[in-house]
């Protein structure tokens, strides 16, 4: 990402960071241009002739790429986390540290987004500990868990 920074003017960066933290193009361009005499329509045609000039959109490719895996990193270390929660709270037979654990993996993992097609949603798990199992004395772990129809269907 360095090459193409310092092939952009100072404006030119200002646009892309502008971009990169959720300003719409209009905003981006508005916040590092002067747009004091220029019609709205003027500054939509500015800002989509920026972001077809090749340098912009490669900073731009380059930091959204950055900012997903800096979030991929980030939901794989909190699934991890969420993961090793659940195991110590059952191990602590502590069934409501469980079932939280439980949904902020679900939650982390996608299992939960609706917008995922194809994927399943689930909204509601309740671990119960069970009686004792009669081979081995230890506690047994019960998990339900209700798929909903999918929305298309």
């Amino acid at each position: 990402m360095d090459k193409p920074t310092k092939m952009l003017t100072g404006k030119q960066l200002g646009f892309t960071e502008s971009v990169l933290d959720g300003c719409s193009q209009a905003d981006a361009y508005r916040d590092n241009y002067n747009c004091t005499n220029m019609s709205i329509q003027a500054i939509y045609v500015e800002a989509s002739r920026l972001m077809d000039n090749p340098k912009v959109a490669l900073q731009i490719a380059d930091g959204r790429q950055a900012i997903q895996a800096a979030r991929l990193w980030t939901r794989q270390q909190a699934l991890f986390e969420a993961e090793t929660n659940l195991e110590m709270a059952r191990d602590s037979h502590q069934m409501g540290a469980a079932n939280q654990a439980l949904k902020i993996a679900v939650e982390l993992s996608g299992l939960s987004n609706p917008k995922i097609p194809g994927d399943t949603r689930i909204t509601s798990i309740i671990i119960n500990k069970s009686s004792r199992t009669p081979e081995d004395h230890t506690p047994a772990i019960e998990a339900n868990y209700r798929v909903l129809p999918d929305e298309a269907e």
